[in-house]
Order: C-alpha cells, then structure tokens, then sequence
C-alpha cells in the first residue's frame, strides 16, 4: 500500500515537473499545442481536477484559443453538425460526421483552434438532435402540432403549403386518427394556393387528370395519393397531395369531397371532363360519385401489364400475338374502327383456341368501367397512360425521400417543405403543343408535296395520298399561331405528324413549338458504294 501512495505521488510530482518543462520550453501556441497531446497523458491535460490543468489555463490563456477546453461540444462545432444532420437527417453516421470534421478543409477554417469531439460526443448530440426535432417521432400529438402550424387561412401568400380535409373539435384541436381501423382512419391533404389557381384555365380545355397512389414512402406503409395533369408534351403538373392510411372508396371519397370543397372556397367549380387511373373499383366509385359526368380513362400501361401476367400460361408465339392485337385496339382512331378491329381480333382468338382468355378480355378490359384506353376516347395529343405520373413519383422516391421510409410527421414535413415548396415556387409551363421529334421531321422531309390535294372548296382543307385528311387555321390559344391536324395514328397519339409537318412547310404555316430552318445539302461521295457486310461474320 505503501509502495502505491509513493507511486502515484512521484507519478504526479514528474507529471509537474514536466508541466513547468513546457512552459519553460515552448513559447508559440502550436508547438505547445503539439507538446500537450504527445508529451502529456490525455488524462492530465483534459480532466478538469487536473492542477496543471488548472496552471495551463491561467498562464497561457492568451496562447490557447479561449474556449479550446469548454465543457463538451463546442457551439461552433455544434453549428456544424446540425447542418450535417439536416442534410441526412435521418441516417447520418457519427464516424461519417467525425471524418467530415477532420477533413483539411475544416479543420483549417470551422474547426481552426477548437477541440475535436470525440465519436461518443458526437453519436449523443445527434441523438439528442433527432429526439428534440421529432424526427422519429410517431405520435399523433407531434403531427398535430405540425398542422396547426399550416393552417389554411386566404391571407396566406400563393406559394405557402398548407394542410385542408381535417377538421376540428370544441377546442379548435385537429382531429385525426391513428389509422388502425376504417373507422379510426388517418387522412391528411397538402397543397398551396398557387398549385390551386391553374385550375380554372384548364377546365375550357378538356385537360386529362391522372390519380395514382405510390407506396414505400413511410414507415407505418401508408399510401401516398397524388393527384394532377399532364399537357400536351407529356409533363406532369400536380394539384394536391394526401396521405391516407387505406386504400378504400371512404378514402377516396373524403379526398374528391375536401378537394371540392377547397376549390369552392376560392370560387372555382371543379369538373374535370377527364380522369385516368388504374383499375380501382374504390376510386371509379369515388369519382362517379362526385362528377358523374366525368369521364374515366384507363392506363392502357395496366392494361398491358395485366394481359402479360394472364397470358404468361400461353406460348411465347401467343403472348406476343396477344400483345400485337391489343395494341392494334388501342391504336384505333374511332370508335367504328375499333368496333371493326374487336370484332376481327376476337375471332382470331376464337381460331387459336383461347377461350378462356376471350373471356377474361371481354369480362376485364371490354366491360362498361375499363374499356376506355383506346387513342379515340381523348382529345388528340393527350396520354393514354399514367406515365407521367408514374415518373413524378419515381422523382419523389429518387430525389426527395432517397427510397428511405419516414415516420408519418417526418413525411408530412418533407412534403410541406420540400415537394409542394418546390412546384409552388417552380413555374412550369403548361405547353398545349408538341415539339416533334428529329425522327418526324426527316421523315416529313420525304414526302411528295404534289400528292397533298385539295379536299372540296375549302382552301384549309387537303387530301394525301387520298388516305388522311388535314386541315389547318389559326387559333387563338396558340397566340396566333396555325393550328394544323391530321386523321393518322401518329398525330392522335403525339399531337404532330409527318403530314402536318409537310403541309406547313408547303403552304408556309407557322406551327407552335416547330420552325421551318433550311439547311445546305451534303452531296455524296462520288464513284460506286461499298457493298455493306457483317463485321462479325466468320469466313
């Protein structure tokens, strides 16, 4: 015991010593910065019982940055980390946040003459952070608080999100459910007014709306419904969003009748003329329910993708017939031709022994709720697919949530501040014409212009190859531009064609979104052409 007690006295007696041996040493701040860490025990320099601890600090306060030895994380290096949090808020790993901090870039300006945290310091303070901000939070208390946060109100600027289709009890309290049962159900809508007010100049021109719920986005596996249009170049442009917690037609009938109720506030009467979804039975109810005249599309992509699954049975010959028959359907211009078609493609099948999956077609995709996905059920131009909604929600998971599953009141918050912040502030063009393709325009460049002929005693109207009839005026929605269509596939299914392309550069029309440019011809190679051959064939 007493060869311990003389231990540990000559132990702290040299650690002194060299104490009072630096001081006398070293007079520049980072050479004795350096001594501290190498020549002392880390002990003896840190612990705040230490008396040379104690002796640095009152001898060398000028050479030592004056808040190096504050009691844990420093609030500069806090300001850093709670930028780094906020940028991965919810999977940032301490050692990544320690090896940010070490970083040269850093440490030499942020970090210059303050203490480095250690990786425990670290792990606690963004655990705290996470705790303090709700980030993990799944209590409907927290969520209610976000809504009152963004209560809708008309003094609120256009590009500030608010929450609609909630209502309130005695106390002026937000009433939600936690989402266990039908009864008891969570249902929350967001938007802003800016995404609202493009709605009144759409409703003249017969805009196709798309609806679609997307999955995977939190953690109690909550749908995620998204509602809006497309234009004519494909782009989609939302409306509203709502997180629901089923998938039922009270859902989809407490959205159509918020949504509704929303736009009465500001004066508009919301009846879309056409709506595109997949085969809901609980959405059709809904919509027929709150526009009975509107008119429902199919997504010709589903019906595909379900014909595919029922016909995997079948050989490989027969799917791809079945396949080609179905897309010959959905290229039908009219409905006589499409009746024509049904006919012809049904009696093949008849011919090639598929009974059972006639039945399924007439039964699924021929009935009176699902056989609109047809090119002549819309206006020309307009998708027969959901497409683009499909895609923006791809975006959603790519570039907003990064396929990562938040809590419901962090999901709500990355909606609020991030989704709807973004569109309301974006100015997207709603385009109402199509730009054509490279592959169009080379191939308008090869037709005959002397085969275009006059159709009657209009001088708007022409016959080609007495097989498609064109016509072309000027059109005010197309700020005096010409407005020129065609009865071919290619201008129903794309708004623009070889033939209208033609036409114009023949008599001169200016098209929206296309410029006749004329350019130098390539005269080719003189003498006689190679004869191509196969570079991978073998002799």
């Amino acid at each position: 015991m007493e060869e311990e007690t003389s231990s540990q006295s000559s132990q702290s007696s040299s650690t002194r010593g060299l104490d009072w041996d630096l001081l006398r040493d070293y007079d520049d701040e980072s050479d004795l910065e350096d001594a501290l860490v190498t020549k002392l025990p880390y002990n003896t320099v840190r612990s705040s019982h230490s008396k040379s601890n104690c002796n640095l600090k009152s001898v060398y306060n000028d050479l030592i940055h004056p808040e190096s030895h504050a009691f844990g994380i420093h609030p500069k290096v806090k300001t850093i980390l709670n930028d780094l949090v906020e940028k991965n808020i919810l999977y940032l790993k301490p050692l990544q946040a320690l090896i940010y901090l070490n970083t040269p870039e850093v440490i030499n300006n942020e970090m210059k003459g303050l203490p480095m945290p250690d990786r425990n310091q670290i792990k606690y303070y963004i655990r705290s952070y996470r705790n303090i901000n709700n980030v993990f939070s799944n209590k409907l208390e927290d969520v209610k608080q976000l809504i009152k946060k963004h209560v809708f109100n008309y003094d609120l600027d256009d590009i500030v999100p608010f929450f609609f289709g909630y209502s309130l009890d005695d106390f002026n309290e937000p009433i939600i459910g936690n989402g266990d049962n039908q009864e008891n159900a969570f249902r929350i809508g967001i938007t802003s007014k800016k995404l609202i007010n493009q709605i009144p100049a759409l409703l003249v021109k017969n805009m196709v709306f798309h609806l679609d719920c997307t999955y995977k986005l939190t953690k109690n596996r909550f749908p995620f419904l998204v509602f809006g249009f497309s234009d004519f170049s494909g782009q989609f442009h939302p409306v509203a969003y709502a997180l629901i917690s089923h998938e039922t037609g009270s859902d989809f009938d407490w959205f159509f009748g918020a949504l509704k109720n929303l736009f009465i506030s500001y004066g508009i009467v919301f009846n879309p003329v056409y709506m595109m979804m997949d085969a809901s039975d609980a959405s059709y109810n809904a919509v027929k329910l709150h526009f009975p005249n509107c008119i429902i599309l199919m997504c010709f992509f589903h019906v595909q993708y379900n014909i595919k699954k029922n016909s995997k049975f079948y050989p490989i010959a027969c799917q791809d017939d079945i396949l080609n028959h179905v897309r010959v359907l959905n290229s039908c211009t009219s409905y006589d031709e499409f009746c024509r078609e049904r006919d012809l493609v049904l009696d093949k099948w008849d011919k090639m022994g598929l009974l059972d999956f006639k039945n399924y077609f007439e039964k699924e995709w021929l009935s009176e709720r699902w056989w609109r996905w047809q090119l002549f059920q819309v206006v020309p131009g307009y998708p027969t697919t959901n497409s683009c909604i499909e895609s923006h929600n791809k975006l959603i998971k790519l570039l907003y949530t990064n396929y990562i599953c938040y809590t419901i009141h962090e999901m709500l918050k990355v909606v609020m501040d991030k989704i709807v912040n973004y569109y309301s502030r974006q100015f997207l063009e709603i385009k109402y014409f199509r730009a054509p393709t490279t592959d169009t325009i080379s191939r308008a460049k090869e037709l005959n212009h002397c085969l275009f002929i006059k159709y009657g005693n209009s001088d708007k109207s022409y016959l080609y190859d007495n097989k498609y009839y064109l016509m072309h005026d000027i059109n005010l929605i197309y700020h005096k531009h010409h407005y020129c269509s065609c009865t071919c596939k290619d201008f129903y299914r794309h708004f623009v064609c070889k033939h209208t392309l033609a036409l114009s550069a023949k008599l001169k029309l200016t098209l929206k979104g296309f410029v006749q440019v004329d350019f130098f011809a390539t005269r080719a190679k003189p003498g006689k052409k190679k004869a191509k051959s196969n570079p991978l064939s073998y002799d």
